[in-house]
């Protein structure tokens, strides 16, 4: 049923998810998620939570529209760059199915800002491979992971991720890797600049060298449901992730490097969710991003329907089980 649906038009598909996203997210306008999350390092979020601390529904209404934006926001980066049919929009059911997980994720939070410049990021790098001329993309590429950390500094270590496409590139001039800090910088300039005028830069330095000298351990408390879901999600992930770079020697080498720096774009999101501290549950959804490409497109490439289907109802109830327990 779920795999006829996502290989028949795409009209039909994008009904089936208006159709879902409304259920999936419905019980979250009866039982509004109040804002307790502001980290430190995180101005821009302050800001925002900050005005929506008093607003619950208002609160919610936002992350329930940013969330649909991004899902179609990432099917768009994917498709863009040849690695996902265009008119085929598994990764957006995936990403929100994902991204609605924990009872936390119903409303605003540092993450759900964070990754929607993330995205645009990954999109500039994924279509780096074959231009003649990089320097604009990866400039906005390190500017975007910039923006980003203005809401969840954490995500300032995706500039390794951008490092490490370079060598996927094979670019190794000087010039990019010095743009990739002039864009990464830019946003701390205009930042510091502030600081310094308003008093705040000696304060401000302290709490910058104090998060780069004490990593905090992850700190999870998952209830029974969690557990189900996100052992469910971990164990498919890895078969699916090995099995697609095991294959990868069968596609095109363009389709094979995007694959590899999606793979790094995984890899720093993972490990830095290991010294994520309080944070866990939020810094899980940088892992959803390059997850919510190589779940559909291995269900997509599977030739037997049964098979395929098994994948979804698995992840599906998995889900299900995560909401009710």
């Amino acid at each position: 049923m779920f795999t006829k649906i996502f290989k028949s038009d795409y009209i039909y598909q994008l009904s089936f998810i208006m159709i879902a996203v409304i259920v999936i997210w419905i019980h979250s306008f009866f039982s509004l998620t109040s804002l307790t999350v502001f980290p430190t390092l995180s101005p821009f979020y302050s800001i925002i939570g900050n005005s929506f601390l008093t607003n619950n529904i208002l609160a919610v209404s936002i992350a329930f529209i940013l969330l649909i934006i991004q899902s179609i926001m990432l099917n768009m980066a994917f498709s863009s760059n040849e690695m996902f049919n265009r008119n085929n929009y598994l990764i957006t059911f995936i990403y929100f199915l994902m991204m609605s997980s924990s009872t936390e994720l119903y409303t605003i939070h540092p993450v759900l800002f964070s990754s929607l410049f993330l995205i645009f990021s990954l999109r500039n790098i994924l279509g780096i491979y074959g231009k003649p001329d990089s320097f604009s993309s990866v400039f906005n590429a390190t500017l975007l992971i910039g923006v980003s950390s203005l809401f969840y500094f954490p995500s300032i270590y995706f500039i390794v991720f951008i490092w490490l496409s370079f060598f996927i590139y094979r670019l190794y001039a000087w010039r990019e890797w010095v743009i990739s800090v002039l864009g990464l910088g830019t946003p701390y300039l205009y930042l510091f600049s502030y600081y310094f005028v308003t008093d705040q830069l000696k304060v401000k330095y302290y709490l910058y060298i104090d998060f780069f000298r004490s990593f905090k351990p992850a700190s999870f408390h998952p209830d029974k449901g969690n557990y189900i879901f996100f052992t469910t999600v971990g164990l498919m992930s890895v078969y699916i992730i090995f099995n697609t770079l095991n294959r990868l020697t069968e596609k095109s080498i363009y389709y094979r490097k995007k694959v590899l720096v999606l793979t790094m774009f995984l890899l720093v999101a993972f490990f830095t969710l290991i010294f994520s501290g309080a944070f866990f549950t939020y810094h899980l959804c940088l892992v959803f991003i390059p997850l919510s490409f190589f779940i559909p497109i291995h269900i997509i490439q599977i030739k037997r329907l049964v098979i395929s289907e098994m994948f979804f109802i698995i992840l599906i109830t998995a889900w299900l089980l995560n909401i009710i327990l």
